[in-house]
């Protein structure tokens, strides 16, 4: 290959492989860049200080707050949704991890367990939380609050916050449920709400 200010590239200087392989490298280095750039800006964005009003305001359909009554009575058991206990297997996890990642001690392997633990955590509360809201409205959210609101939830916020100000994770190393995890850490469980449709707030 030869190349001159004067004439520029010689004739047989870009050959069709040739150019193939320069269009190759610069798409390869763009892409590098702009992962580079992405992965950087994400490293500096700063966690939120404030909860947002709700959760799962991109990842979901938004829906209307529901009309339905609420029921009577234990007797009306085909009411699942409203009566059906919480489980008890993912809040073990999360309290089982929550001992090998404490506030003072959490190494990479503990945090992956205990980031793990409360992402199946949420991923009980959150949609049974959006399934009652959209099903009796106020009065759902306020029995999502007495479901998830035992002491042991109420110690699980707890233990997220010692952690959060220990400085063990950021709010921006949760891909997902990061909505969830900033209301529970500025607002508290009883702040946790869908979002709806912008007519039924």
């Amino acid at each position: 290959m030869s190349f001159s200010l004067a004439k520029g590239f010689s004739d047989s200087a870009l050959t069709p492989t040739r150019a193939l392989i320069a269009g190759l490298f610069i798409g390869g280095t763009a892409i590098i860049g702009m992962w580079t750039y992405g992965s950087l800006s994400r490293w500096l964005e700063r966690d939120p200080t404030a909860a947002p009003a709700c959760y799962s305001a991109e990842r979901t359909t938004p829906h209307s707050a529901g009309t339905k009554a609420p029921p009577s009575g234990p007797a009306d058991r085909k009411e699942a949704l409203w009566w059906s206990p919480r489980g008890e297997q993912y809040v073990d996890r999360v309290v089982a991890a929550a001992f090998v990642c404490t506030a003072k001690t959490c190494d990479r392997k503990a945090w992956e367990q205990y980031r793990s633990a409360l992402f199946w955590y949420l991923s009980e509360r959150m949609p049974r939380t959006r399934q009652l809201d959209a099903a009796y409205g106020d009065r759902g959210l306020e029995r999502a609050r007495f479901l998830f609101g035992g002491k042991v939830d109420l110690d699980i916020e707890r233990d997220l916050r010692e952690r959060y100000n220990a400085g063990v994770f950021r709010i921006k190393d949760f891909g997902q449920n990061r909505d969830a995890v900033t209301i529970l850490l500025h607002a508290g469980g009883h702040g946790l709400r869908p979002c709806r449709t912008p007519a039924s707030k």
